[in-house]
């Protein structure tokens, strides 16, 4: 029996199964074919076996994957090299960006240092540093050595790494903002996690969550499309889940939000997932002509649009936007 990494119980349910090779294709796809060959080796190594469960804890409703084991800093290196990963600007840059004015304006931010785990590009960290005042220092951490080079380009110091990187005995309490976007689903020791946030912060200092949408992506395995791919997007949090490990560290939840994605947005992810599953779009590949082949996929997602009405229809959900984003505070 597994045991959820949050609550500890063992009462679980597997809600799906990954052999290795369908994540080393899921991971290379765009690249080379000798990067597909390197991605199983490294996947087997890091679960120690061919597959992987992703199981979901009914009493706190966390679901992760089994073995929980995340990705090595190297697999990240090769899957992040080209930059093609990073957005500009996201949802929850800009939910964040709007919750800290709020702060501001109500007298619970004074001058302030930020830390931005897994900052990409550094596209976030240098709006705050350009546009909030009173941000007094800054910090990101960057496993990719393209997000790296991007950060220094905008004049901000990095630590190469994650959260595990950053010399805890240099900054002890020196955090009053700490960003994790699309960050902590990659990650695994959750006790380790939550222990060096609350070791980085100020009393009374503030901490911003974006993950996946558990509800999103539980539609989605409704209908065969499972977007979680161990060992890259190991967790999928919940309000509850989230609450229960953070409690434990001395954080309270103070809002949380769905994203509020517009209709055709999530119709092209579904599209996107079907396209990813589809022997027939794949093949299609081998068509020469580079119009034409945009054209028969553009076909086949049309014919899987309409013979999946109801995949399609549920999408209206305002529920299901793709981010969760959460505000925490220190007590």
């Amino acid at each position: 029996m597994s045991t959820c990494p949050v609550c500890g119980s063992q009462n679980g349910t597997i809600l799906y199964s990954v052999d290795s090779d369908t994540a080393a294709r899921r991971f290379s796809e765009g690249s080379e074919k000798n990067w597909a060959q390197e991605a199983r080796s490294a996947i087997e190594l890091t679960w120690g076996q061919q597959t992987c469960d992703y199981v979901r804890c009914p009493q706190c409703t966390f679901a992760y994957a089994d073995p929980f084991v995340a990705a090595t800093p190297d697999f990240y290196a090769a899957l992040y090299e080209s930059g093609a990963e990073y957005a500009e600007w996201k949802w929850e840059f800009q939910r964040t960006f709007e919750a800290l004015a709020l702060l501001k304006a109500a007298g619970r931010l004074p001058p302030f240092a930020l830390l931005d785990i897994g900052a990409g590009t550094g596209r976030f960290a240098s709006r705050i540093l350009d546009r909030v005042a009173g941000c007094r220092g800054l910090l990101c951490t960057e496993y990719s050595e393209y997000g790296r080079n991007e950060i220094a380009a905008r004049g901000m110091r990095c630590v190469r790494g994650g959260l595990s990187d950053v010399d805890m005995q240099e900054y002890r309490s020196a955090f009053d903002v700490l960003c994790l976007f699309q960050v902590l689903e990659h990650m695994d020791d959750l006790e380790s996690v939550f222990s060096r946030l609350s070791h980085l912060a100020r009393d009374k200092g503030h901490l911003f969550i974006a993950v996946p949408n558990h509800a999103q992506r539980a539609y989605f395995d409704r209908w065969g499309f499972h977007e979680d791919m161990p060992p890259v997007h190991i967790g999928r949090w919940t309000r509850q889940s989230l609450e229960v490990v953070a409690s434990r560290h001395g954080w309270r939840l103070e809002e949380d939000e769905i994203e509020a994605e517009c209709y055709l947005s999530k119709l092209r992810r579904l599209a996107v997932q079907y396209a990813r599953g589809s022997s027939a779009f794949e093949a299609l590949g081998s068509v020469r002509s580079r119009g034409v082949r945009r054209t028969l996929r553009a076909v086949l997602v049309a014919v899987f649009l309409i013979t999946s009405f109801p995949a399609a229809y549920g999408l209206r959900s305002a529920s299901l936007g793709s981010a969760y984003w959460a505000h925490l505070s220190k007590v």
